[in-house]
């Protein structure tokens, strides 16, 4: 089995100052590089919702909400990866897609609970994320690898959008939650109805 492209994500505000900047990401892409996985494109996947950083609950400062994703491809040479371009630009009201993305935290009834009520992960990732990764770097069949798959996210978006996919995950307690969410899930049979539906919510 062949995987054509990656997808790595890292939270800035779990890093120290220094990684925040641009030399920082050049040294993701260098190590990738290294690695023999090419960097193709960043992507800053930005929240809404600025939290304040407590400290002895004094609001010291604000978060950084962005996450990077660093898109590359399996090797230097290789021109066997997909970029859904106009597709994303549907997406965009036919405007080309920028590399920011902006959505809101995971929360509301999208959000897992487990059975007294708290949230099950706490980095839940919003599924609209995810199916713009999926439609944007994907074809109908192919398969999706997440090896982390914390609540089934990856999962969910790829069942519905007509996609294989590999879910590994560590931690047995979340196993019983992904299974029963994904077995919710039923996968689209209209697929322009759909993408007019993502298309009102961008």
């Amino acid at each position: 089995m062949e995987f054509r492209t990656v997808f790595l994500s890292f939270k800035f505000q779990d890093l120290s100052r220094l990684s925040r900047s641009y030399p920082f990401k050049r040294r993701v892409e260098t190590s990738l590089k290294i690695s023999g996985l090419p960097f193709t494109k960043s992507i800053d996947e930005l929240d809404f919702a600025i939290q304040p950083r407590l400290d002895r609950q004094k609001v010291i400062s604000l978060f950084d909400m962005r996450e990077t994703l660093i898109w590359a491809k399996r090797d230097d040479k290789s021109k066997k990866y997909t970029l859904n371009y106009r597709l994303m630009k549907t997406l965009n009201n036919d405007k080309q897609m920028r590399s920011d993305w902006y959505f809101p935290i995971c929360n509301g009834g999208e959000r897992l609970k487990d059975r007294n009520g708290n949230k099950l992960h706490t980095t839940q990732k919003p599924k609209a994320l995810l199916e713009r990764i999926i439609l944007a770097s994907t074809n109908k069949d192919d398969v999706v690898l997440d090896p982390f798959a914390g609540t089934g996210t990856t999962g969910a978006a790829a069942k519905e959008y007509h996609r294989n996919f590999i879910l590994i995950e560590k931690s047995r307690k979340y196993i019983p939650y992904i299974r029963k969410r994904l077995n919710k899930v039923q996968a689209t049979t209209n697929f322009n109805s759909k993408i007019k539906e993502l298309k009102r919510a961008a």
